[in-house]
């Protein structure tokens, strides 16, 4: 008997890990030239239960070279949409490489996609 209801408990976790999911395809990986902009295509599904309105943050020391539009959308369990992140280095700035990342959120998950 103790078996079972750590069974079922177990299946009910994974399951509640399985529903509780955004999913996050694309990337925001970029080559930029000065002045100009990239742009970058991040989908997002909703695999949750319930709806839910996800956003995106960006975090880091070039975050505001990025801009990512929608600023929020609304998605139905099983409803996706695209985001697009406009990268954009400034102009004149020393060629290196440069570190960013952008949080996409929810009420009950946050995915973090390195650009």
């Amino acid at each position: 008997m103790k078996k079972i209801a750590l069974f079922l408990g177990l299946a009910l976790i994974l399951y509640g890990v399985y529903t509780n999911a955004l999913e996050v395809t694309g990337t925001c990986d970029s080559t930029a030239v000065q002045c100009d902009v990239k742009i970058n295509y991040l989908q997002v599904c909703n695999n949750e239960s319930t709806a839910q309105t996800v956003y995106p943050s960006v975090e880091g020391q070039e975050s505001n070279w990025i801009r990512v539009l929608p600023e929020s959308a609304e998605l139905n369990p099983n409803d996706c949409t695209t985001f697009e992140a406009y990268t954009i280095a400034p102009c004149y700035q020393e060629p290196n490489q440069y570190a960013a990342a952008i949080r996409i959120n929810s009420k009950n998950n946050s995915k973090l996609i390195s650009c």
